[in-house]
């Protein structure tokens, strides 16, 4: 009943492992896939409303573009002097115009003189000036521009809304004006229609309303929903309104500067994204069923051959171990099945290896029990003859000491001579190294004289060079110095010639006076710098004896280091002519320091055996009568034993194998 339990508690912990890894990923699939839907639906939803606000926007600007193009035909065709006059045929224009375009309430220009024309139908004040209107003020700030007004209650009779476009004229004289009704405008936002309960929303720059279903034209909005539109040209705006949640898109018109927007319920979204949730939920089931069924023949396959291993120890308990477990697969269940025929083929082997211990046990304490009986005899023989042999122990050990303390003697005098014979060994090792590394610098001083030699010698023919040169320099600043005096001698004659000739050799005399110069300087100059060559050659000659002592000391040094290099080499020579023999005096008496240890060694082992012996000797006296009670405890745990395996043969006998 209990494994039964166990088995159950592994199936419940199975199905509720694979069941959280089927239901967790399809619910949070579902949850993912309703929230992308719904926003799939919001966005397409605000596509929608966009693409509807940009065709309002295109047929406002389609409207406004034309009436544009009038107020063009009216700014380049009418002249200041014609408004002045209030001219018979700009008024009949201004009428049939009127009357042509049913949606312009409005046709009037103003001077800069302060003249008013409007149609003849339409009453206006007598102090009325249109200089001081904006939409006078606006096209004369901006020349040539249409300027558009935002929507204004007019004062006609029947109070509709208008816009003012106006543009100055041709030659800057005045300004051209309409008044547009914005009956079209809301007019078309009235047919728009918006899913099922969504509305469009016309607001002017100033968030004034154009058109709304629920707010009178001319109202004003709840300022934070206006100012979040106003803030930016285009966006979404999620609102709510009446405690519904609604979303709002909304663009900016470029010519008129209006808020074009679109108004939708957010439960539309909802219910758009809600018929998905029928087939998500269906496909869930599906899968889970799906899931469900793949889960069970899963933990089923799991469960099948952990059952098997179930049954087969329970017929193990029993004492069968004849059957084995069929295993099918390699997979970890298969694995656990191979490793449970193992462990039972090794208790095949256990009990076949007791059943026969036991047998050999049974015999083993038969033959014990007649050794026992023969050990009893012996031991009474063993208790005369350890008496004697305590008697020759304490004699042995008597002699044994003796020699061990010559031997310790013996051996402090021949470690001694090793450690004298090891210190010179040493000594001579050192003095060869320091003569190797003597001879070493002396060598490589050797080397250095060598090239301070050949370096002295290229100095010496270096400086017999300079001098040659110098005594060049010498030869070569004479001939310039007499180069310089027949300069002079010319430049002398040439003055005098010059001086003969008048006026006319004035210009010769001047060249020749600067070429006498020139040949003073140059004389000058040579003498200076023949008196530096003369220094220089004797400091070169200096430098010539010097460097004969130089190179004197030099020869001197390498002869002195020739010596030093042959002096090193007899006493590294010397040095390994001793080291043989002192090592082979070092190891002589380290073979004699080790003979020496070895007989001491053995001799105090002699010595160590000897007391053993004696107290042993005395030790086994005593035990062979504590043996002697032994032996009969022997006996009796012998016949014990032969009991034990008996029954141990009659247990194994239950296991089939």
């Amino acid at each position: 009943m209990k494994q039964k339990k166990e088995t159950n508690g592994v199936k419940r912990k199975l199905v509720i492992s694979f069941s959280s890894i089927l239901i967790i990923p399809i619910v949070l699939i579902g949850f993912l896939t309703y929230n992308s839907s719904v926003n799939s639906m919001q966005a397409q939803q605000e596509e929608q409303v966009n693409e509807i606000i940009t065709l309002m926007g295109q047929n406002i600007d389609e409207t406004f573009d034309l009436k544009g193009r009038d107020i063009d035909v009216f700014a380049e065709n009418t002249r200041g002097d014609q408004i002045e006059e209030a001219d018979d045929e700009l008024t009949l224009i201004m009428h049939q115009y009127l009357h042509f375009h049913e949606e312009v309430e409005e046709v009037f220009f103003g001077s800069e003189e302060g003249t008013f024309l409007i149609d003849a139908e339409t009453e206006v004040p007598k102090d009325f000036d249109p200089r001081d209107q904006s939409w006078y003020i606006h096209a004369m700030e901006n020349p040539g521009e249409l300027i558009i007004s935002d929507p204004y209650q007019t004062t006609a009779v029947d109070g509709g809304m208008v816009v003012t476009l106006s543009k100055t004229l041709a030659d800057g004289s005045g300004v051209a004006g309409i008044d547009l009704t914005i009956d079209f405008v809301q007019n078309m936002a009235s047919t728009v229609e918006i899913g099922e309960n969504g509305y469009p929303i016309l607001l002017d720059r100033e968030g004034t309303v154009i058109f709304h279903p629920d707010n009178e034209v001319g109202t004003q909005l709840e300022e934070a929903f206006t100012s979040s539109i106003l803030e930016q040209e285009s966006g979404v705006l999620e609102y709510e309104q009446d405690n519904e949640d609604k979303i709002l898109v909304y663009d900016s018109n470029d010519h008129t500067g209006w808020t074009l927007a679109g108004s939708i319920d957010y439960s539309e979204v909802k219910n758009n994204a809600a018929s998905i949730i029928k087939t998500l939920i269906i496909v869930m089931i599906v899968a889970f069923l799906i899931g469900a069924g793949i889960n069970a023949v899963t933990i089923q396959s799991i469960l099948r051959p952990i059952n098997g291993l179930k049954r087969r120890a329970q017929v193990i308990s029993t004492g069968d171990l004849t059957e084995e477990i069929k295993v099918a697969k390699n997979d970890e269940i298969g694995q656990l099945g191979n490793a449970f025929n193992d462990m039972q083929h090794s208790l095949r082997e256990l009990i076949s290896d007791v059943e026969m211990n036991a047998q050999q046990v049974a015999a083993s304490a038969q033959q014990l029990t007649a050794n026992a009986d023969q050990l009893t005899s012996s031991s009474e023989q063993v208790s005369l003859a350890v008496q004697e042999v305590s008697s020759s122990a304490e004699n042995q050990l008597d002699g044994t000491e003796d020699s061990l303390r010559s031997l310790e003697e013996v051996s402090t005098g021949v470690g001694r001579i090793v450690e004298s014979t090891t210190s010179v060994s040493d000594y001579v090792d050192r003095m060869n190294e320091q003569a190797n590394v003597g001879g070493q610098a002396v060598s490589n001083t050797l080397n250095q004289m060598t090239s301070i030699q050949s370096s002295v010698e290229d100095t010496n023919k270096d400086i017999h060079s300079l001098l040659e040169r110098s005594k060049e320099v010498s030869t070569i600043l004479k001939a310039i110095t007499d180069i310089s005096e027949q300069t002079n001698l010319l430049a002398l004659n040439a003055a005098i010639e010059a001086a003969r000739a008048g006026e006319h050799g004035k210009g010769f005399a001047v060249v020749a006076d600067e070429v006498r110069k020139l040949a003073e300087q140059s004389k000058t100059s040579a003498s200076e710098i023949s008196v530096i060559v003369q220094g220089i050659e004797r400091d070169v000659q200096n430098a010539v004896e010097k460097m004969k002592q130089v190179t004197t000391s030099v020869n001197d040094g390498l002869d002195v280091s020739y010596d030093a290099i042959d002096k090193f080499g007899e006493i590294i020579r010397t040095g390994e002519t001793i080291k043989p023999q002192m090592e082979e005096v070092t190891a002589t008496s380290e073979e004699m320091s080790a003979l020496v240890e070895q007989v001491t060694s053995t001799a105090d082992g002699l010595a160590s055996i000897a007391r053993n012996n004696a107290a042993s000797s005395e030790e086994v006296a005593a035990s062979t009568e504590e043996q002697l009670a032994s032996m009969q405890e022997i006996t009796a745990a012998a016949k014990s034993l032969s009991s034990m395996a008996e029954d141990l043969k009659e247990k194994i006998k239950v296991y089939k194998y």
